[in-house]
């Protein structure tokens, strides 16, 4: 796919959304071409999903990195009152061992302890792997939703995980909108970036003043039509959770 535009250079286009940037692609005419589709969308014959997905990304989102059982199982040995309680029985143990008469039973309270702070460090740190599991779960299904997209001149309804690059989008009243794209048919649309750029201001989006719209932003007001030009950890929304995300792991 040497012929299509270069990835970076449609993340570079969308960090900085002027126009000169634009012009270089020719336009937003020029960048359908590019991208091989159109207004009545990609066709089948240049859907070329694994290709696209494959030099542009898929439009899925990266995860923060979640704790093994095993990593949450030492967590919850950190517990104060745990440490005691283990300082004590090793303690206990150590006397218990260190005398040696006759039928010495003083060992089971050491080892009693012991045997219920592992009990309940386990219990813990299953519950809690449970509710990560179930929660992701949920999150999943939550962000998966169904977009308007034209795919050989015929509106059909696909998930946001489906999107690809060069995606023509209905935009509608409401939405938030699911890649970053360029603006290619405007009937008053007007988007709440304060998300994105701490802009208080709705911006009017249009093709020829400001085509730029941006993932993870709400239509406050118009429909319209969008070209999808990066989809997923491309987009400035995608860009910056990954940098939130790597700052909260260091």
């Amino acid at each position: 796919m040497a012929e299509w535009p270069d990835k970076s250079r449609l993340c570079t286009l969308m960090e900085l959304r002027e126009l000169r940037n634009l012009d270089e692609f020719g336009g937003i005419d020029g960048l359908l071409e590019k991208l091989h589709t159109g207004p009545a969308g990609i066709s089948d014959a240049t859907l070329l999903t694994e290709q696209r997905h494959e030099y542009y990304g898929k439009n899925e989102m990266a995860k923060p990195k979640t704790k093994s059982f095993l990593r949450l199982w030492f967590e919850a040995f950190l517990d104060t009152t745990l440490i005691i309680l283990l300082v004590l029985a090793i303690i206990s143990l150590v006397i218990a061992l260190a005398v040696e008469h006759g039928e010495n039973l003083s060992w089971l309270d050491g080892t009693a302890i012991l045997v219920t702070v592992i009990v309940v460090t386990l219990v813990s740190s299953i519950n809690t792997w449970s509710q990560e599991r179930q929660f992701q779960k949920l999150n999943e299904r939550q962000k998966d939703r169904t977009i308007l997209v034209t795919r050989n001149g015929q509106p059909t309804q696909i998930s946001i995980f489906d999107l690809m690059v060069g995606d023509i989008v209905t935009i509608l009243t409401g939405d938030v909108i699911a890649a970053d794209g360029l603006c290619i048919e405007s009937n008053n649309i007007q988007c709440d970036e304060a998300p994105m750029t701490g802009e208080s201001d709705l911006i009017r989006k249009s093709p020829e003043k400001m085509p730029f719209m941006l993932c993870g932003c709400k239509v406050q007001t118009g429909t319209g039509h969008m070209l999808c030009v990066a989809v997923g950890m491309n987009t400035q929304f995608g860009i910056l959770k990954q940098a939130i995300i790597t700052s909260t792991q260091v």
